[in-house]
């Protein structure tokens, strides 16, 4: 019988670009220390918790991409690792009566949060899943250095050098980018899940190949545990209420993960002006924005974010209940844990 070993010792890292902050807690005592930043000190960071890895659970600030060496390092040591978010990390602080703000504080409050955050809430995706995000986030950065070259030709004279050296880089990138696509379609087949995902999303009406590859390794691996309206949150799409006392201003979406509103917004934007699947629903949408009373923001933007969130909607429906999507929507015995798709 496999021996379940019981978390004991929870660690905190505070990340920057130089620096990891490590606060090691327990019930009985705690432990701090610095590390450098790179494989070296990571590499202390895991010789100083020694045997109390396998009973340690790890929460780190997401930072950019100054965490991703740490996180790969103790995923592959085999240590349970969660990321947070540094505003959320600054809330608990707050919440927990810390007042000040430094490297040292927020590696113990992350160590709190270690604490308090239960077993189920942990689950992060696989360092293959990770690294086909990688990819996938690379393509897109191709892609938008060559929208960026394509913006700075404006105005420039055709036959002048610049307009030339822009040229020649856009086309460079695009085929860059178009080989990276190739790359990225044959490497997820390596991850069943994520060719799951991916295969899934595509077969969602106006989601192509490029919206599916950013579903697909940009939705969270708890989505089964998630609600739509969590997931929505995660994307940046539920609008959120500002009320309080007698303020009660309109409803209004921020945050989100930016990478994954940006696939779904070409998808509304297909849907709308090509596919016109949506289009009935925005030009209705866009009209009723055009009165201040209830809203914020321009008629256009609010009527694509609905059609936006519309899409993610379909897309999630189609991965919980791991199957294509269908005109009609599937009738399900148990009602209460059925995902129903969005037809409209």
């Amino acid at each position: 019988m496999e021996t379940v070993l019981q978390i004991s010792w929870y660690l905190g890292i505070d990340v920057s670009k130089g620096s990891l902050v490590a606060h090691l807690g327990s019930s009985s005592k705690s432990e701090r220390r610095t590390f450098v930043n790179d494989s070296k000190g990571i590499q202390e960071l895991l010789s100083w918790l020694g045997d109390r890895g396998a009973v340690c659970k790890v929460v780190m600030e997401a930072t950019s991409r100054y965490h991703r060496l740490c996180e790969r390092a103790l995923l592959k040591a085999g240590i349970r690792v969660d990321l947070l978010n540094p505003r959320r990390a600054r809330g608990l602080a707050i919440g927990l009566g810390i007042a000040d703000k430094n490297d040292t504080v927020d590696a113990k409050v992350l160590s709190r949060a270690a604490q308090m955050i239960e077993e189920a809430q942990i689950k992060v995706h696989t360092l293959q899943a990770q690294d086909l995000k990688d990819h996938s986030r690379s393509i897109d950065s191709i892609k938008e250095s060559a929208a960026t070259f394509i913006r700075q030709m404006e105005g420039l004279d055709p036959d002048s050098k610049a307009y030339l050296a822009y040229l020649e880089a856009t086309k460079a990138l695009k085929k860059l980018a178009a080989k990276q696509e190739k790359e990225w379609a044959q490497t997820v087949k390596e991850d069943a899940e994520m060719l799951r995902r991916y295969t899934l999303a595509k077969s969602v009406p106006d989601v192509g190949h490029v919206t599916a590859r950013i579903a697909s390794v940009e939705l969270p691996a708890d989505l089964n545990e998630r609600t739509l309206r969590q997931i929505c949150g995660y994307a940046g799409l539920a609008p959120r209420s500002n009320q309080s006392g007698n303020k009660d201003l309109p409803p209004h979406i921020f945050g989100g993960n930016e990478h994954l509103r940006t696939g779904l917004f070409m998808s509304a934007m297909h849907a709308v002006y090509h596919g016109k699947r949506y289009l009935p629903f925005y030009e209705a949408l866009k009209a009723r924005s055009i009165s201040p009373a209830r809203t914020k923001g321009a008629p256009h933007l609010i009527a694509i974010v609905a059609v936006m969130h519309k899409i993610l909607r379909n897309i999630v429906a189609v991965i919980k209940r791991n199957s294509p999507w269908t005109q009609e929507a599937p009738e399900f015995k148990n009602a209460k844990n059925a995902v129903q798709a969005e037809t409209a």
